[in-house]
């Protein structure tokens, strides 16, 4: 029960992991998502999709033994894409299948074997990967805050009329439709 904390969301199963039960079995299968579970699943950091916790770690946070992990790495190496070795950590090749974007992307998608799952699932990923990295420049470099308000109250802001909304303006704006409000209820 001391784990309960480390995990919290939720796994997008989506139908095309039925390959990969198909190719490693229920039990790699398993170890598989757990893995996966304990991968970086931040998207702004550099080791996303990775696994950078050492095999005691990991063994330790799936509740098993050191060597078990260590067997089943290496069954996992045999199979192409699943498990790559690499300085910043082990990459896991199918773990973009599991992110819920890419799996809402590719759910009508037929693939006939792994091969053709793997390109287009990286290849969506890797898309996704530069929407993300284009919005996050956006937000540093755009100092205005859009407003769209859905209330029926007027704010009288003076550029109305321009999409962007100046910071300043915003809360300008509310500081007046407080006073208002004040005056209304001391009437």
């Amino acid at each position: 029960m001391e784990n309960v904390n480390d995990y919290h969301g939720y796994l997008a199963l989506p139908r095309h992991s039925k390959l990969l039960l198909k190719e490693l079995g229920y039990d790699l299968f398993g170890f598989y998502l757990g893995l996966v579970m304990c991968a970086i699943w931040y998207r702004g950091n550099k080791n996303f999709g990775r696994i950078v916790k050492t095999q005691t770690e990991l063994a330790e946070s799936l509740h098993m033994t050191q060597t078990t992990v260590s067997r089943k790495f290496n069954e996992l190496e045999k199979h192409k894409y699943f498990v790559i070795r690499h300085k910043r950590g082990m990459i896991l090749g199918y773990f973009p299948l599991f992110l819920p974007d890419v799996a809402k992307k590719i759910h009508s998608s037929d693939y006939a074997n792994l091969h053709e799952l793997y390109s287009n699932m990286h290849q969506i990923n890797a898309e996704l990967q530069g929407n993300y990295a284009n919005s996050q420049d956006e937000r540093t470099q755009n100092k205005s805050l859009r407003f769209n308000s859905s209330s029926k109250d007027n704010f009288s802001f003076p550029n109305l009329n321009s999409e962007e909304v100046d910071v300043d303006e915003v809360i300008e704006g509310i500081e007046r439709m407080k006073k208002e409000r004040e005056n209304s209820d001391e009437i």
